[in-house]
């Protein structure tokens, strides 16, 4: 019977690494090519002809070639066979990549399976998972190409809580599950990558969208209130029927209709006509001014027909004609003056065509009594 030895370093070993066998006869014969053949689990995988022993290499070994290994020999130009030599059994490590999920229940917005914003201030918890014929193992936590932390697999998954997110906890995560099989540890590919990005708190934000609106609200109205003002300042500059400075009539009443005097001014001085009542209809002397000297006809009235004197002037001495009214037909007195002494035409009416002296005729002896200068 042969015997079967590993003559690489370990009998436990990863995908991708190399196998190393020999197998030897226990006495040899000299100038004799011995056939040997090697078996896993009683299958022949390869065979090689030496004298008295041989090495078998197994390439990038996979999960296929984990099991029980054997060899034996036969001499050339001969059919009997030696006996299978001990067994070597061979362990292939072969770990799956671990899955990573996230949970984030009271400040998670996903964005998609490998991607999620979590509110600053708010807890998230990174979850690694991983299916594994080996009891027990570890997880690391990667955020980009090192290790943050590293958690004890509890029925081959492990959680990584953050109590209070932070800006510095932004990146890309990644799992790795370790194991360790016949005093030698073994890892993981990475898992799939996890982005966490990390946003403001809507707190801020909405006390800052409700400042900002109190703020505009706040202006509008100050607009508002500025063009109802200005709008009433244009009213009070617009013509308008009355303005009474007191009410009870202890005091003056002024009306201005049009402060720019494009329109007439009115002034009542005295309401209850205790005092003369003046009123100018034209503040540029375009049209005629009138002059009420006392509003109960106790005084005589006074009528400025043109305060250019280009027409003629009309002066009532006594308005209930109980005396004679005068009247002045030219004031530059390029033209005859009139004097009516008996307003009611019981007598004769005289006319002085002379503009340099006017006099005044008795009215009963047709007599000029009294002469006088204009």
């Amino acid at each position: 019977m042969p015997t079967l030895s590993l003559t690489s370093t370990h009998a436990v070993v990863s995908p991708g690494e190399n196998i190393q066998f020999r197998c030897t006869t226990p006495k040899p014969r000299c100038s004799v090519n011995v056939e040997f053949q090697l078996f896993i689990n009683g299958q022949s995988v390869s065979s090689q002809k030496h004298v008295s022993s041989v090495t078998f290499n197994l390439v990038n070994a996979d999960v296929s070639h984990q099991g029980g290994y054997s060899c034996h020999f036969s001499y050339q130009n001969s059919t009997t066979k030696s006996p299978l030599s001990n067994t070597v059994n061979i362990t292939v490590v072969d770990l799956q990549q671990p899955n990573i999920s996230h949970s984030a229940p009271d400040g998670q917005f996903d964005e998609g399976p490998q991607e999620s914003v979590i509110t600053r201030g708010h807890s998230f918890t990174i979850i690694c998972t991983t299916e594994s014929q080996y009891p027990g193992g570890s997880f690391h936590l990667f955020r980009g190409s090192n290790i943050i932390r590293s958690e004890s697999a509890v029925s081959h998954s492990a959680s990584f809580s953050f109590p209070e997110a932070d800006y510095s906890h932004e990146g890309n995560y990644s799992c790795v599950y370790e194991v360790s099989v016949s005093s030698r540890s073994f890892r993981s590919s990475a898992s799939e990558l996890l982005l966490i990005t990390i946003t403001a708190s809507l707190v801020p934000v909405i006390g800052a969208a409700v400042s900002a609106v109190l703020f505009l609200l706040s202006v509008l109205i100050i607009i508002l209130l500025l063009k109802r003002r200005q709008k009433q300042r244009n009213k009070e500059t617009q013509p308008k029927s009355s303005f009474t400075k007191n009410s009870d009539h202890s005091e003056l009443d002024y009306i201005n209709a049009d402060p720019d005097h494009s329109e007439l001014d009115y002034i009542n001085a005295d309401p209850d006509h205790s005092e003369p009542d003046y009123i100018n209809a034209d503040p540029d002397h375009s049209e005629p001014d009138y002059i009420s000297a006392d509003p109960d006809h106790s005084e005589p009235d006074y009528i400025n027909a043109d305060p250019y004197h280009s027409e003629p002037d009309y002066i009532s001495v006594d308005p209930d004609h109980s005396e004679p009214d005068y009247i002045n037909a030219d004031p530059y007195h390029s033209e005859p003056d009139y004097i009516s002494v008996d307003p009611d035409h019981s007598e004769p009416d005289y006319v002085n065509v002379n503009v340099t002296e006017k006099s005044v005729v008795d009215k009963s002896d047709n007599n000029i009594c009294e002469s006088c200068c204009e």
